[in-house]
């Protein structure tokens, strides 16, 4: 029979207490129980802070009876340090329960009476089972990892080619897999949908196998004979075999190729024009999906060089609306030179039916224009004439530095729209922030503003954010209003409009990040902990001194980063990857939580969450509206909060306005919720826990 915890394994005991006699005491009840411990006695905070740093003890007691103990300050501590023992609180006949209360609110696991020896041997018992349990949980993970490893490193070795699929593109493929492709890299095949591998007559059964293969269970292999296409163009046809499996802890599909003597092989030629696709000249590289080319972005964007890549979304602009087969007939003559273009390296893709896309390796802005000036000339000088009228041709480009694919097609396509026949070719300038000009003063909303900032108009308002899962921390969302000269307080979107236009963005933030910051460390000296969640515009991500301005701000007020939540628009995260990704890199070094604010509209939060250490996802408040009655909305909340949680962020949900919406948000797992439901936005900070 196993031994009960600590009946054997002997636990370290940290005892908070400035006494020795009392420390004693407590060892000695848990010894006469048969409970093996090593205690240490921490007489003072600084003792404590020592001990977390070094991450030892099983188990914390805080002997908030000894009038040298301060609870508070020791429950807060611990809060700092994501490793810190599970706390056991004694406390004696004149501990107040609100003191109690805010304990077990403050994080400790339990609440033992001094005198009552046979409950702390209870606790004690219970908690180090279930730290016993954690490490052998996390002992466990550590050695299904370590299998993982070691199979992958025999499918590695393997003669047979396999490959891992997840969502219907390759996210891992073996030497013998990439050989039998004819790839010459790895990243040739990886993070490419597997339908662009199949011939395009062969998709539709492929798919209809995918979706059978989720009734099959876990291990049964199917096999099916296929019609592969090769890196080449070359096509093969060969028995997979499929089987549902785990890789990197997440569903997925194993595919296994094995050509027999009976793999016939299938002429490029013959297979394309079947499917009615260019039929490539020799020497001549095939048009690749437009999910290859994302793919080929994200692969790009995420192994950089010490060069730029760029790519460029070709127009043609004026043929008519059955035109289409001339704008095809004007690409195709102009195939061979476009080749010379995007070199050995570089790929091609129609993009819609009237443009064509061109990936380009290690480009500089002067190359990607003479590229695009050469393309326009060819194009005109080698389309046939046609009945359908002339037409014009434009370009626009993206110098690929970060983001993500998405961030990089929305920018080239920005660009495009922006060309005209006076600037055939554009290339996407990232925005910079607007500085103050002088004839802004003449605006009346802008003096307004100018006049709040000058005369402290602006006001601070506070909205509570709080958990549905039990964290009773105090979180406020900052918002700001500006005061007429009548003293009436305007909405921000009465004045926040003027002032990105006018460029007044940047103080209106460094004011509020100032007061707020003021505000948050006086509740602080007060003992109320409370977090603030502070909005910064594109303005401050843009400054690079926006950091530094807070870290002035932190030490002007003796406040610390770990109670503010700085929250970015989605769309900004994504427009201005680079700074963003700087600002916070740095905003987490000085403990500062972050969040994605109008989260789960716009596509790509799935890789923003992989790409920032992001805290929080504020879901858009369209969620929340007439959510109760809309099933569909239910669904579309629930999966993108599995999302969040998957990437180890936590949600909250916006614009909450009824009691309706609870029942729905507490169902699908949501965090935290902020709304007028709550309370309306207020001057001061009037709301608590307690009051839910």
């Amino acid at each position: 029979m196993s031994q009960p915890a600590g009946k054997g394994s002997p636990i370290d005991i940290l005892v908070l207490s400035p006494s020795a006699d009392h420390t004693q005491e407590l060892v000695t009840s848990l010894r006469n129980a048969g409970v093996a411990v090593h205690p240490r006695r921490l007489h003072d905070l600084d003792r404590l802070r020592e001990a977390l740093e070094q991450e030892v003890g099983d188990l914390l007691l805080v002997c908030a009876y000894e009038p040298g103990v301060d609870m508070e300050a020791a429950l807060a501590m611990l809060a700092d340090f994501p490793h810190a023992p599970a706390t056991i609180v004694l406390y004696g006949a004149k501990t107040s329960p609100e003191a109690l209360f805010a304990a077990m609110r403050n994080g400790a696991r339990d609440l033992v009476a001094r005198d009552d020896t046979t409950h702390l041997q209870l606790v004690v018992l219970r908690e180090f089972g279930d730290l016993e349990t954690r490490r052998q949980l996390e002992r466990l993970r550590q050695r299904l990892a370590e299998a993982e490893a070691r199979c992958l490193g025999l499918v590695e070795r393997s003669r047979e080619a396999i490959a891992f699929v997840q969502d219907g593109m390759y996210i891992s493929v073996n030497q013998a897999y990439q050989e039998l492709f004819g790839a010459t890299e790895r990243t040739d095949l990886e993070d490419m949908p597997v339908l662009d591998s199949i011939d395009p007559g062969e998709h539709t059964r492929l798919k209809t196998l995918f979706k059978s293969l989720e009734r099959i269970p876990e291990g049964e292999e199917v096999e099916m004979e296929f019609l592969i296409r090769k890196v080449d163009g070359d096509r093969l046809k060969l028995p997979l075999q499929f089987n549902r499996t785990q890789f990197d802890g997440h569903p997925g599909i194993q595919i296994v190729a094995r050509p027999t003597a009976a793999s016939t092989a299938v002429p490029a030629e013959s297979a394309t024009q079947a499917a009615g696709a260019r039929t490539p000249e020799p020497g001549q590289r095939p048009l690749i999906s437009p999910e290859r080319l994302t793919a080929e972005i994200e692969r790009r964007i995420a192994h950089p060089s010490s060069r730029l890549d760029a790519l460029m979304l070709i127009q043609l602009r004026g043929l008519a609306q059955d035109g289409e087969g001339d704008i095809r007939q004007a690409f195709e003559n102009f195939a061979a030179p476009l080749d010379a273009i995007a070199e050995e390296s570089g790929h091609i893709a129609w993009f819609g039916p009237d443009s064509i896309a061109l990936l380009l390796d290690r480009a500089t802005a002067n190359e990607v224009e003479e590229a695009a000036q050469e393309i326009i000339e060819c194009l005109h000088d080698k389309s046939p004439s046609s009945d359908s009228g002339s037409f014009e041709v434009f370009i626009g480009c993206e110098l690929i530095t970060g983001g993500d694919a998405h961030s990089v097609l929305k920018h080239a396509h920005e660009a495009l729209s922006e060309a005209d026949n006076a600037h055939p070719i554009r290339i996407y300038r990232p925005p910079v922030a607007r500085t103050p000009q002088p004839e802004d003063a003449a605006d009346p909303q802008v003096r307004l503003i100018d006049e709040a900032l000058t005369n402290d108009r602006l006001q601070l308002m506070f909205q509570p954010i709080v958990s549905l899962q039990g964290d009773t921390r105090e979180n406020y969302s900052v918002l700001v209003r500006l005061q007429d000269r009548n003293g009436n307080l305007l909405l921000p979107e009465l004045f926040l409009p003027d002032a990105e236009r006018s460029g007044r963005m940047l103080q209106i933030d460094r004011w509020v990040i100032r007061h707020a910051i003021q505000e948050l460390a006086q509740h602080r000296e007060e003992g109320k902990k409370v977090n603030f969640f502070i909005t910064l515009s594109r303005d401050s991500i843009l400054e690079p001194e926006t950091l530094i301005w807070v870290c002035d701000c932190l030490r002007e007020f003796h406040a610390r980063g770990g109670w503010i939540t700085f929250q970015i628009d989605q769309v900004l995260a994504r427009e201005l990857a680079k700074p963003a990704q700087r600002l916070i890199e740095g905003l987490k070094k000085i403990k500062c939580q972050i969040a994605l604010d109008h989260f789960g509209l716009e596509p790509g939060g799935e890789a923003l969450l992989q790409q920032l250490p992001v805290d929080f996802a504020r879901l858009s408040p369209d969620f929340t509206q007439g959510l109760p009655g809309d099933q569909q909305k239910q669904d579309r909340l629930a999966q993108i909060n599995e999302l969040i949680q998957k990437e180890g962020a936590k949600t909250v949900a916006t614009g909450v306005e009824d009691a309706n919406c609870l029942t729905v948000l507490w169902t699908v797992g949501i965090g935290y919720i902020q709304g007028f439901f709550l309370q309306e936005p207020s001057s001061t900070i009037e709301y608590g826990i307690e009051s839910l």
